[in-house]
């Protein structure tokens, strides 16, 4: 797998899912650096329009075990609403325990530009 083009996240596997990890592609979509997101949760990046009630679905299928994925909006660091496509994996050690998740972002257009034409892709 090549994800040289997308976002992603590493974050503790358990509750409240502390950031440890941000490649440069996260930074550049999110506005955050590593350091100003290390040890932050992913609400640095949520905001009015971020769907609590999918987030609250994906946590329960994550903590499941189960992989999920889910169309978000979320926020730059400067307040600038963006559409995500959101993929949550499992990072398991040796002995088969989730130990991290990984959320792979992808880029899905602004949230006003749908928002305002009523275009949903």
């Amino acid at each position: 797998m090549n994800y040289k083009n997308d976002a992603l996240v590493i974050t503790e596997s358990k509750s409240p899912f502390k950031i440890k990890y941000v490649n440069e592609t996260w930074s550049k979509l999110c506005g955050y650096t590593f350091d100003e997101c290390l040890d932050k949760t992913l609400s640095i990046i949520q905001g009015p329009d971020t769907d609590k009630k999918i987030l609250n679905d994906m946590m329960i299928q994550v903590d499941s075990g189960i992989n999920c994925s889910a169309r978000l909006v979320n926020y730059h660091k400067n307040g600038t609403p963006f559409y995500n496509k959101l993929n949550i994996s499992h990072l398991k050690d040796e002995s088969n325990n989730i130990t991290y998740y990984i959320g792979i972002l992808k880029f899905d257009g602004y949230h006003n530009d749908f928002h305002n034409c009523g275009i949903m892709v």
